[in-house]
């Protein structure tokens, strides 16, 4: 189970729409999440690396405008392979764009509230 940064209760995943690589990451996934308790609309980003002698993940979530949520909600549900990074689709073209630094910047452009939040994992 996801826990909630905000007030500790289950975080659901809702959509996945997963990028591939980057330059700090060897997985890229842009999620969007929601907390059915506290009402938070997130968006997420798991990333993996296997880089060097160390794997290393982490998973954040950051909470968005809720028209930013509803939008990307329906651009993820017009891509028909989300979980392909390799899909050439407008959708995965539009988040999947790296900056400068090749690194994934899926909500540029959008109106974030808040900071980056680490979400928990429990069994």
């Amino acid at each position: 189970m996801l826990v909630c940064p905000r007030c500790k209760k289950s975080l659901e995943i809702v959509k996945t729409l997963h990028l591939g690589p980057d330059g700090s990451s060897d997985e890229y996934n842009f999620q969007l999440v929601r907390c059915a308790h506290c009402q938070l609309h997130a968006a997420g980003a798991y990333e993996e690396s296997r880089r060097g002698s160390d794997a290393s993940w982490h998973h954040d979530v950051i909470e968005i405008d809720r028209g930013d949520w509803n939008r990307i909600h329906g651009d993820i549900e017009r891509c028909s392979t989300p979980e392909t990074a390799s899909c050439t689709c407008e959708i995965h073209k539009q988040y999947g764009e790296t900056d400068e630094s090749d690194y994934h910047r899926p909500l540029r452009g959008m109106h974030t509230i808040g900071t980056w939040l680490p979400i928990e994992s429990v069994r």
